[in-house]
């Protein structure tokens, strides 16, 4: 009897045991659960936050945050409506995508998402949950578990994009640029556009560093942008202003086309042999370097055409170079256009002027862009890479950029769209 008694205590113990501890558990789980809302919920409006400084800010500034999701968080993404949650949401975060929108919209598990209309519009990756490895005492305490996303928040010509680190290599934050201007991306640098194939038939380059030094995989993009727009007679025409620079860049380059099968050949620009029908004709590709170099001013502020021997005999382009160059796309030429950001030459370069916006004629560039499309220039102001700061460039997958690794850009100018 006395036994049977103490086991009934026994047993008692263990039943109050076992209800104090799953009070005690839904108590902590409810803990977790709340301290996870809060946790989503400054997440949110850290994004909120974010977007909302930085839409005043100057193009190309940029912060970067750790982004830290709690698994009660089904997804923080963009919209362009607030009634409607993505279909396909994991494999849009899995394949790194991104959205263009003005709703900022959270949705947690067996709730209803929640947005906050913007005042503009960004772009943002899909943030959601990643698969890991939960410990036994998670699972039972149901102990939030968290993804951590890098994310960059960066102002654009459009607006605000906010990216998870690696996206920019699928697509930089100025995506909405080339979904509104038709153009595809080849390479970005510090997440902004540097080179872009326009048309089908124009490479644009935002600086000459890598041309003119011949840096890291130049020879191979060069190569690719050759056999990319190799037509019937395999043969480029490359024009230059400045004497110096544009000597070296036809004999570094010449031989590595010419082995290649193509038929080389160089045009010096000056004020007494302008670009006409018969420059360009026969010819299936027309590279042309820095445009306009000669017509700018040197850190002092003098005239290239007086302070540099190589543009001593420079004059301004004119509307009849330009319409042959339109003529000769309209038939089917194709165009290789490198600009720069910097108008200094290496050996006016220095810390204290690289970091400023120097004057730089890019009216030049601008017009020949011009005669493939209105949407798109060069912008005068704004350096996205080198000057003074680390670089990091972003290659996309294309044939031009084929097996190009490495490449290092110096001094580049923006690309922008209207």
């Amino acid at each position: 009897m006395k036994k049977a008694f103490a086991w009934n205590w026994v047993i008692s113990g263990l039943i109050i045991g076992l209800v104090v501890i799953t009070i005690f558990t839904s108590m902590l789980n409810k803990v977790f659960i709340e301290n996870a809302r809060q946790d989503a919920d400054k997440q949110f409006s850290e994004i909120y936050t974010r977007t909302k400084t930085l839409c005043t800010a100057s193009v190309g500034e940029e912060d970067l945050y750790k982004l830290k999701i709690p698994d009660i968080v089904e997804g923080i993404y963009i919209s362009d409506n607030n009634k409607v949650f993505p279909e396909d949401f994991d494999d849009k975060v899995k394949k790194h995508e991104t959205f263009i929108g003005s709703y900022l919209c959270m949705k947690l598990k067996e709730e209803k998402q929640k947005c906050r209309r913007l005042e503009y519009e960004i772009e943002m990756s899909y943030f959601g949950q990643k698969k890991t490895v939960i410990s036994l005492a998670d699972k039972i305490l149901k102990r939030s578990t968290y993804t951590t996303y890098p994310t960059y928040f960066i102002k654009n010509e459009c607006g605000v994009s906010v990216l998870a680190d690696g996206v920019s290599a699928t697509l930089p934050e100025t995506a909405c640029i080339p979904i509104r201007c038709n153009y595809t991306l080849l390479m970005a640098c510090n997440k902004q556009p540097a080179s872009v194939l326009l048309n089908s038939n124009m490479v644009l380059l935002a600086d000459s560093t890598p041309i003119l030094d011949n840096t890291s995989d130049t020879p191979l993009f060069l190569k690719n942008v050759a056999n990319f727009f190799k037509g019937p007679e395999s043969s480029i025409l490359m024009v230059w202003e400045d004497e110096e620079k544009g000597t070296w860049v036809t004999l570094g380059y010449k031989k590595m086309l010419t082995d290649e099968g193509f038929t080389v050949n160089a045009f010096r620009r000056t004020g007494a042999s302008k670009i006409q029908a018969a420059t360009v004709n026969g010819y299936d590709q027309v590279w042309i370097f820095r445009p306009g170099w000669c017509d700018g001013e040197t850190s002092n502020g003098e005239p290239r055409t007086s302070a540099t021997s190589s543009c001593l005999d420079f004059q301004p382009w004119t509307d009849t170079e330009f319409n042959v160059l339109k003529n000769y796309l309209d038939n089917g030429g194709k165009i290789l256009l490198t600009s720069d950001y910097s108008s200094l030459s290496k050996k006016y370069r220095t810390p204290r002027n690289i970091l400023q916006d120097i004057n730089m004629p890019q009216n030049i560039t601008n017009n020949i862009i011009a005669t493939a499309t209105k949407e798109l220039y060069f912008g005068s102001k704004g350096c996205y890479c080198g000057c003074g700061k680390s670089s990091k460039t972003d290659i996309i997958q294309h044939p031009i950029t084929n097996s190009v690794e490495n490449f290092r850009f110096g001094a580049s100018t923006s690309i922008v769209c209207y």
